[in-house]
């Protein structure tokens, strides 16, 4: 599966990026849980890593799945 995805639903990254600049403006200490499976594609965790940076969202849990 080639997707991104918010509580299972799918989701483009645009509009990841606007649901993630909201929880930014509301909490930046919140944790941010990152679930990836084995056939995810890098650039694809990349990115989602830099939008949390932009958004200075540190506190992130990075998991792999099969």
């Amino acid at each position: 599966r080639d997707a991104l995805t918010i509580n299972e639903n799918p989701i483009d990254f645009k509009g990841l990026s606007k649901v993630m600049t909201k929880l930014s403006e509301h909490d930046k200490a919140q944790t941010i849980l990152i679930m990836c499976r084995k056939e995810s594609k890098h650039k694809q965790l990349i990115d989602v890593l830099n939008l949390c940076a932009k958004l200075k969202l540190t506190n992130l849990s990075v998991i792999s799945s099969n």
